[in-house]
């Protein structure tokens, strides 16, 4: 019989799973399979990295189990239910960019974008894939404590301040900046630098 078809089907099949094998363990971004239940079948070491949970401990719990501990955004836990690729399941849809804190020891968060589409072979699940937020949402956490420092000192000043952007339209103005100009605020916002001038000037 002649199985130079089936060779090639075989070899390709072998290229295939390589090339899967290879681009799943060396990815940045952390990425975990299940089946239809939720079992984790696979995981790969950014995930196991960004999770903080050993291959084999993370290969034997569900994507919904209690030892998961995940909180929002607002650090108020969160439900299995909200999970990306739990509602993946479910819905039977693509969910994205879910944020939730893993809760490591000794209480560190790690923060993670996380999302999920369903897998069409039979007896699959999802595929999970996890990208790690923590140094950007430090990052927009300082900007806006840095902001809300900048506004609140900007109002102490006993000098009138007043900001622009590249085309000369009010971005901030203090109280006392304000109260020279005789304006308030919705007056200011929005409107060219000269609207501030004196009419003799």
């Amino acid at each position: 019989h002649d199985i130079t078809e089936r060779k090639r089907a075989e070899e390709a099949s072998h290229v295939n799973l390589t090339k899967y094998a290879t681009i799943f363990d060396a990815s940045p971004i952390g990425i975990t399979i299940t089946d239809d239940k939720g079992q984790i079948l696979e995981t790969n070491r950014e995930a196991e990295r960004l999770l903080g949970v050993p291959k084999a401990e993370h290969e034997s719990r569900t994507y919904d189990s209690p030892a998961w501990q995940i909180v929002r955004p607002d650090g108020t836990p969160m439900p299995a239910s909200e999970f990306a690729s739990v509602r993946a399941q479910v819905e039977q849809r693509r969910v994205e960019n879910v944020e939730m804190g893993i809760v490591k020891q000794a209480g560190e968060i790690t923060w993670i974008s996380v999302s999920a589409a369903p897998i069409p072979l039979p007896g699959y699940g999802v595929a999970i894939a996890y990208t790690d937020t923590t140094e950007r949402k430090a990052m927009i956490e300082a900007l806006r404590q840095g902001e809300a420092m900048f506004r609140t000192v900007a109002q102490l000043v006993p000098v009138g301040l007043y900001l622009t952007d590249r085309q000369g339209r009010c971005t901030f103005a203090n109280e006392k900046w304000l109260e020279m100009a005789g304006l308030i605020w919705e007056e200011a916002q929005g409107d060219g630098w000269v609207m501030g001038l004196h009419p003799e000037d």
